[in-house]
């Protein structure tokens, strides 16, 4: 027999051997690859409100050296788990070229929420894509223990379709994109489970002592994993009851003693910096037992329990909640499946007896469904096995080929789904990555104005080909369209729930407003609003050339707009025109004790060598009742100028102003009418 031949043999040999193996490695590989697709959601933006909690904090620990996180709202295993990520990638970018799309010089360049007193600071968006892989991987590999624990209560092929279930799941492959303790902590507490199993079936001390480190690990991960300490105090009992011999005494204190002193090793500021951890896990204890969370809270009970079922069924879809169902007649036949529910269901149990209703805190229930999914696929092939013996005794096969039909037949298009989902997400960009590359490919252009609000990220500006120059939303309404010059501006703006400053809003609001849309030369996004008081996610955003033709002050403190015109129409597409006698008035605004100037920018013609005169008044405004501070007369000139009164506000108090063109001499020959042009009004502080 030749060498090839021999060799060939061998390769079959293995292949037929350890085809199973294989089988395991293509669905733990599948699941990697579809969370990773999901790693880069976003960036360079940040589309997760809690992620600068821990990636924020674990850079600040690589820069200041200081290990205590000063956070403890979450446990602090993801923080320094991060940490250890941080250092390797410091390393990375350090060996990276000034050409590179990441790179650092020194460690300084890193900057973080803490340094900008923005929360959502990101200047190096691969340290959180780093974390983010981390995650991934820890969704990852909670597929694998999904595996072992399936393939330890049926048998492989149980485990593997469990194992199959959660790797295509796609509430599990999102929520493992995220820097967040959901899925990490999903990953120790079916260790925990994993271990228990072990200690049942095997009766071995180091199984018994692995599940309780890893109860340890859980909690310092994230506290309401507490209740998995509960696993190894049933295995304990049950191995007792089975083996008494196989229990000593001093395994009971153990119980206690392992996952407290991991959770302080740890977490050894817990008691270092103890005052801060108590405000901290007790400000969560009020927030998801007291106050609840605004858009996110539903009654504590029944409520509650009916609003996460219908999320669980949303996420897994109808055929997959009914084989779940029938899994659990899989406890008749596989008892230490009701060991295995023990966890999921005190879990639900207790967390829907708060009011914070944020389904992603249930995120470690999916594996424990996963493994009901095999369980109900397995009672599937049981009674076809059943009806094969009594109807085709003789056809060994039926009730195995039928189930693998009916499993493909349901996970397939499920896998596929996820694939071509996941494709897209690895795909998409932010709407401000793409307003570059549209802004590149733009001619003509010599300049662009970026609204500050928008928050373009340092990443994507660096590839602008064009000049630009980034301004807040107040410098841009206050300018005028410019040859060559192209404005990039947030479509609509808007704000968040308690921290909503209308003071701030509402001018802006007013600037977009007044927009022409036929000025509009792109628009890109669709419904997303730019928000300006925490990270946006994917906001419209428009090109326009051509500025609203009055323009209004949005500057700090105070807020100066034009509210109504009587008798005025546009002039020239730029300028307020009052042909006839009318007046400008604008809202009423709260001033504090100063002297102020205001500024009202307008021109004039003239008639009868007499040009347009403008009444200026400044009126203290409280509810229907207007008292006059200070009136002035002036005359207008033939080019736009800037008239100035200044007056004083004795104490906080309630203003308005008016400006009236009061001197029209309408005739029928239009050249020799008088007409008024306002640019802007203003005020300021002295």
């Amino acid at each position: 027999m030749s060498l090839v031949k021999q060799i060939s043999i061998k390769i079959k040999d293995f292949i037929v051997n350890n085809y199973f193996t294989f089988l395991v490695i293509f669905v733990i590989l599948l699941g990697f690859i579809l969370r990773y697709f999901y790693t880069k959601i976003g960036l360079p933006y940040l589309y997760h409100w809690d992620e600068p909690q821990t990636a924020s904090t674990a850079l600040k620990i690589m820069k200041t050296g200081d290990f205590n996180p000063h956070f403890f709202n979450y446990g602090s295993m993801m923080i320094y788990s991060n940490f250890v990520v941080d250092i390797l990638h410091y390393l990375s970018l350090m060996g990276h070229p000034s050409t590179a799309e990441s790179y650092l010089t020194n460690m300084n360049e890193i900057k973080i929420n803490a340094d900008t007193g923005w929360h959502w600071t990101i200047s190096h968006p691969s340290f959180y894509h780093w974390n983010r892989v981390l995650t991934a991987l820890l969704g990852t590999a909670t597929v694998f223990v999904t595996y072992l624990i399936g393939k330890h209560i049926f048998n492989k092929w149980i485990g593997l379709i469990s194992a199959i279930f959660l790797a295509i799941l796609p509430f599990h492959i999102s929520q493992s994109a995220w820097i967040t303790t959901d899925v990490p902590v999903a990953f120790f507490v079916l260790t925990v489970v994993l271990f228990s199993i072990f200690f049942i079936k095997y009766k071995k001390l180091s199984y018994f002592i692995l599940s309780l480190v890893f109860v340890g690990i859980s909690i310092a991960t994230k506290y309401n994993s507490a209740l998995t300490m509960l696993l190894p105090l049933i295995a304990l009992l049950i191995v007792y009851f089975q083996s008494k011999e196989s229990v000593k005494t001093y395994m009971w204190f153990l119980i206690l003693l392992i996952p407290v002193t991991v959770f302080f090793m740890i977490m050894p500021y817990a008691i270092i910096d103890l005052t801060t951890f108590l405000k901290h896990v007790g400000s969560e204890v009020n927030h998801y037992k007291i106050r609840g969370h605004s858009g996110a809270t539903s009654v504590a009970g029944w409520e509650h329990f009916g609003f996460q079922i219908q999320q669980f069924f949303i996420h897994l879809g109808l055929i997959n909640s009914i084989i779940i169902g029938i899994g659990i007649i899989g406890i008749f036949l596989r008892p230490l499946l009701l060991f295995v529910l023990i966890l999921p269901i005190m879990y639900i149990l207790y967390m829907t007896g708060m009011k914070v209703n944020f389904h992603r805190n249930f995120v470690q229930v999916y594996p424990f469904l996963a493994i009901m999914f095999s369980s109900g696929i397995y009672i599937v092939y049981y009674i076809l096995e059943l009806i094969q013996k009594r109807i085709y005794p003789k056809k060994k096969w039926f009730a195995s080929i039928l189930t693998l039909l009916i499993t493909i037949s349901i996970l397939l298009p499920q896998a596929y789904t996820s694939l071509n989902l996941a494709k897209i997400k690895y795909k998409s960009k932010d709407t401000r990555t793409k307003v570059i590359d549209e802004l590149n490919n733009l001619k003509d252009i010599k300049h662009i104005i970026i609204a500050k609000e928008l928050r373009v990220h340092s990443q994507d500006l660096k590839r602008l080909k064009i000049p630009y120059s980034i301004e807040p939303l107040s410098s841009v309404a206050l300018k005028q369209s410019a040859k060559n010059t192209l404005f990039v501006l947030p479509n609509n703006i808007t704000s968040f729930h308690k921290k909503r400053d209308e003071k701030k809003l509402k001018p802006l609001q007013k600037f977009i407003s007044t927009i022409d849309k036929s000025s509009i030369i792109k628009k890109i996004g669709t419904n997303g609003g730019t928000r300006i008081d925490i990270y946006s996610t994917n906001p419209a955003i428009i090109l326009i050339k051509n500025l609203p033709p009055i323009k209004i002050l949005i500057d700090k403190p105070y807020n100066i707009a034009f509210n109504n015109c009587n008798m005025s129409k546009p002039y020239k597409g730029n300028i307020l025109g009052m042909y006839w006698s009318g007046s400008v008035t604008t809202p009423i605004y709260s001033l504090k004790k100063n002297t102020y100037d205001l500024i009202i920018n307008a021109k004039g013609t003239k008639a009868f060598d007499e040009y347009a005169k403008l009444k200026i008044e400044v009126f203290n405004s409280k509810k229907d009742k207007n008292t006059l501070i200070i009136e002035k007369i002036v005359n207008t000139k033939q080019d736009f100028t800037d008239f100035i009164i200044p007056f004083d506000i004795k104490y906080d108090d309630n203003v308005s102003f008016v400006v009236s063109f009061i001197n029209d001499k309408g005739r029928k020959e239009p050249k020799e009418d008088r007409n008024v042009y306002l640019k802007s009004i203003i005020i300021k502080k002295k």
